[in-house]
């Protein structure tokens, strides 16, 4: 499979096994199962809603712009940091009532993405809730781009928490 973020975010021949923590106070982190630190993961704050994945420098590496736009919600990942640089993919929301995405959420904390609809799972993420903090263990397929699975890990956990927040309705 061909890498869409990069080459050097591929695991060429084994499972990747990684750790999302989400931090309270800070930057979200990516490590190794080692603690080797992959990727920083900048959330959304009161003045700014996109996520922004960097490098352990803090270089970007991808953003996620999300819009609301005619009543459709949509999550757009660019490279780097700017809608000038190639668009890698678009998330929709079809409606208020419908939402389309080929990610399988189960039992709520765990989420899978595999190729295509029904094809073979390429990637997994468990929660693990530690008192303020969350950590997600993430396994990754050999040859899978593990920042882009990331990121669409992400996009889920946005709409997870803007489901969880919204005023309670029928419709969501």
């Amino acid at each position: 499979m061909a890498a869409v973020v990069g080459d050097q975010f591929r695991s060429a021949q084994e499972q990747l096994q990684l750790v999302y923590e989400r931090n309270t106070w800070s930057s979200d982190t990516v490590t190794d199962l080692n603690g080797r630190l992959l990727l920083k993961v900048k959330r959304p704050t009161f003045s700014a809603t996109d996520v922004l994945i960097t490098d352990p420098s803090s270089r970007p590496i991808v953003v996620i712009y999300h819009e609301l736009k005619n009543f459709r919600t949509n999550w757009k990942v660019f490279r780097e940091q700017s809608r000038d640089t190639p668009l890698l993919c678009t998330v929709r929301k079809s409606s208020r009532i419908q939402f389309s995405l080929s990610l399988d959420e189960v039992l709520g904390s765990s989420i899978e993405v595999s190729r295509g609809r029904g094809g073979a799972v390429v990637a997994r993420a468990e929660a693990i809730s530690l008192l303020s903090n969350t950590r997600y263990q993430i396994s990754v397929a050999p040859g899978i781009d593990y920042v882009f699975v990331l990121s669409l890990i992400l996009i889920v956990k946005e709409k997870e928490e803007a489901r969880q927040t919204a005023p309670s309705s029928n419709l969501r």
